[in-house]
């Protein structure tokens, strides 16, 4: 399968700043996100302090049931303060775990 997935958000050198980087970030459609590009993503997630990026990625993954998600969205619930985004976290976190499981969080 040949990805379109875009090299800018594969370069970890890459500042989020950048219009290209934030054009490509925005405009990334999900069908193209396989389990090869998510770790780019999450390191992304990662070290961004900008709301919008953080927001952008969690809504980008959360239908996903990749196992390297399981953990990226409990420490996404875990670290978001805002409703909205540890909502998206709890929905990605509901692929992988049970309802009794999330009432424990």
């Amino acid at each position: 399968m040949v990805s379109n997935f875009p090299d800018i958000l594969t370069n970890k050198k890459d500042n989020v700043k950048k219009p290209e980087f934030r054009n490509a970030l925005f405009n990334l459609n999900k069908s193209i996100i396989s389990n090869d590009n998510i770790e780019h993503l999450i390191t992304i997630y990662n070290s961004a302090k900008q709301l919008d990026i953080r927001n952008k990625i969690l809504k980008l993954l959360y239908d996903f049931t990749y196992p390297l998600l399981k953990d990226f969205f409990l420490n996404a619930y875990k670290k978001e303060r805002y409703l909205d985004m540890k909502i998206y976290a709890l929905r990605g976190l509901s692929n992988f775990i049970e309802e009794k499981e999330i009432a424990q969080l």
